[in-house]
């Protein structure tokens, strides 16, 4: 009788957690709404230009990059898709040229179309 009873409560206590949208099991979660930082660096003499956006969510490196600046990309067979140019700024791989990006300081070895950021993060594009 007592194992019933706990499954019983088990049972009720999941339901009540997917009816209140617990993350934990893919529920409801609550959305979050603030702003990233964007900067845009073509080249160490120039300042960078600076955009804030505002995000609701986790949106990519690259939605949120392209609300500042226009951006091509070019995507590779992984579905990576990866810039080419940047306001109109275009990379040159053959001289060494490429775009690279920072968030927060750190640089994620993903691509930005798959690189997600939040409220308070902070987004540094340079051409390197």
């Amino acid at each position: 009788m007592r194992r019933i009873m706990g499954l019983g409560v088990i049972g009720l206590l999941a339901v009540m957690l997917l009816s209140t949208g617990c993350a934990w099991f893919g529920g409801g979660a609550k959305q979050v709404t603030g702003t990233v930082d964007v900067f845009i660096a073509p080249s160490p003499d120039e300042k960078p230009r600076h955009g804030v956006v505002k995000v609701t969510g986790y949106p990519t490196v690259l939605q949120v990059t392209s609300q500042v600046a226009g951006v091509t990309v070019e995507e590779n067979d992984k579905g990576e898709e990866w810039p080419v140019s940047i306001g109109g700024i275009h990379q040159n791989i053959g001289a060494g040229h490429i775009w690279r990006y920072e968030v927060n300081n750190g640089f994620p070895i993903a691509a930005p179309n798959l690189k997600h950021v939040g409220p308070g993060d902070v987004i540094v594009w340079r051409l390197q």
